[in-house]
């Protein structure tokens, strides 16, 4: 089992209703993620004396960019993963009366759709569009799509959940598979 998943499984069994609880996840996670984006910053910032190939490969190997993922790439990514968990129960729980969380709330009866979503259509938009996928577009770009495309997501998923139960490929999985 790796490491997102272990964790994964050890955050799901957590009860994010006590607020005690949360309070203790969300310090502890975002100082994980400090800690560990710390000592990672520092070891490469201190191997700059070596060869730049052998500088490279350790970078890799104590960086925290996820290709190639290293140990400091799972800890600093699951650690704010975490964070960002406890952040947005707490927000929603603050805010659960109003439009824009019951619109976040269809999001997730609609997961496998929206993955689907993501990476087919998502995806495969920008690649048949510009003919080009990966390291082709300024960060700019990519963070205004990826709002665009979350805000064509939450307000599908809405309007869904309006008018049917079934995420629309398990409606779709059950037809075919009987």
């Amino acid at each position: 089992m790796d490491c997102f998943s272990s964790k994964g499984i050890w955050i799901g069994g957590l009860n994010f209703n006590d607020v005690k609880i949360r309070h203790r996840v969300s310090l502890f996670s975002l100082a994980i993620f400090v800690v560990f984006k710390t000592i990672s910053l520092f070891l490469i910032d201190n191997i700059s004396q070596l060869s730049p190939a052998e500088a490279l490969g350790l970078a890799y190997l104590l960086g925290t960019t996820p290709m190639l993922p290293s140990f400091f790439y799972m800890m600093t990514a699951s650690s704010l993963a975490v964070f960002i968990i406890s952040i947005s129960i707490y927000i929603s729980t603050k805010l659960s009366h109003t439009l824009f969380i019951k619109q976040m709330v269809s999001t997730g009866p609609l997961s496998l759709s929206n993955y689907f979503f993501h990476v087919i259509i998502g995806m495969l938009a920008i690649k048949l569009f510009f003919r080009k996928l990966e390291f082709a577009f300024s960060i700019e770009f990519t963070i205004l799509y990826a709002i665009v495309f979350s805000v064509v997501i939450v307000f599908f998923s809405h309007i869904w959940c309006m008018k049917f139960k079934k995420d629309p490929l398990e409606y779709i999985m059950r037809k075919i598979t009987g």
